[in-house]
């Protein structure tokens, strides 16, 4: 079942001004993945957005896909106040009750 209970591609997962947003939740995520999100990490300057770019081989390398943390997206791009993520709600002011921050 789809994390918003709707069928595939019927709408985003999450309604946002600007995004549309898929939400994917998993028990794990690939090693090599998170490895080359924390190579970006380490590499990355106080001033700089850590980024991995994922690239297929034989694939053109404009549909590479680009993974960042949630919270860094956030905090370089904002969000739009009381845009739910699935069953939480993103935000960047203090959370109460079930909400959860940035």
């Amino acid at each position: 079942m789809p994390y918003g209970g709707r069928g595939r591609g019927d709408a985003p997962d999450i309604a946002h001004p600007w995004l549309s947003l898929e939400v994917k939740d998993g028990a794990t995520l690939p090693a090599w993945l998170l490895d080359a999100l924390d190579q970006a990490e380490r590499a990355a300057t106080a001033d700089q957005l850590p980024v991995a770019v994922l690239h297929r081989a034989g694939d053109r390398h404009d549909h590479a896909l680009v993974v960042l943390r949630l919270a860094d997206f956030v905090a370089w791009f904002g969000t739009a106040q009381g845009v739910p993520c699935g069953k939480v709600l993103i935000t960047c002011a203090p959370v109460t009750n079930n909400e959860k921050s940035c």
